[in-house]
């Protein structure tokens, strides 16, 4: 992103009001900034600029939603359900490999 384009940049989320952005620049060369957040004193919201493109759109939520199927206790589960058998557990299921000898194999999906 251009340095010169900071005079002109306002927040897309305070919009029709004009508030313009102050930069949090992590690097950059002599004229173009190449990552940072650029930050509303009004609304406080965080705009990125990755590899020299500022992402302004206000719609966005710059942090990631988080993954529901990432979190411990569903990873936990499903790790414990597919390989629990392979530890000896006494309340392992064989569940899994019942189910895979009734099918019958065949060729194709």
């Amino acid at each position: 992103m251009k340095r010169k384009l900071l005079d002109t940049l306002i927040c897309p989320a305070c919009l029709p009001q004009e508030f313009p952005l102050d930069i949090d620049s992590s690097g950059e060369d002599e004229n173009e900034i190449l990552e940072g957040v650029l930050k509303c004193p009004k609304c406080m919201r965080s705009f990125p600029i990755e590899s020299g493109i500022a992402f302004l759109d206000p719609s966005c939520d710059i942090v990631p939603a988080e993954n529901k199927y990432e979190l411990d206790e569903v990873v936990s589960s499903y790790l414990w359900s597919h390989y629990a058998d392979l530890f000896d557990d006494v309340q392992a299921s064989n569940a899994y490999r019942e189910w895979a000898e009734k099918m019958n194999s065949h060729s194709g999906i």
